[in-house]
This record gives C-alpha cells, structure tokens and sequence, in this order.
C-alpha cells in the first residue's frame, strides 16, 4: 500500500540493451531504484534471445549494438507477430 492508502502497482518489466557498460549500469541502477524489473543485455541477438523466455513491458534499445542494433530487434519483434501490448 501507498501512503495514500491505494495499492501499490507492479513494478515495470524493462529489458535494456547497451553494449556499454557504464551507461547500462547507470540505467540498470536508475531504473530498480524506482521499483522495476531490470534485465540487462549486451546486443540484439541477447535482447531477441532474454524476449523469448520472459515477458518485458518495454525495451530500451540501444541504436548501435554488435549482433543486431536496436532497429534490427524492433523489426523482428514486429515480423514476429507477437508484439508487446
């Protein structure tokens, strides 16, 4: 419960892919601090990969990442046919 007295809602499932370091864990540190679930990739193909076995609610991706930039995983995210609502 809030201080308001309301529930307290469920945190927020991000996956984020950045292949640099210090700026994922920034956002990692960011982001759990506010109360959400945080999975942290190195690259399109992990982030593709961390989507087939757990549901995320948004997706922070970086532009240019090896194996697949951000683009190139919303794509096939799209062609997949199973987007996130």
């Amino acid at each position: 419960m809030t201080a308001g007295g309301g529930a307290v809602p469920p945190p927020i499932r991000v996956l984020l892919a950045d292949d640099e370091p210090q700026l994922a864990m920034l956002l990692e540190h960011f982001l759990a601090a506010r109360g959400h679930a945080v999975t942290v990739v190195r690259d399109g193909r992990a982030a593709l990969d961390a989507r087939q076995g757990e549901a995320f609610d948004v997706a922070g991706l970086d532009a240019v990442t090896p194996e697949g930039d951000g683009l190139e995983v919303l794509r096939r995210v799209r062609e997949g046919g199973d987007p996130p609502e």
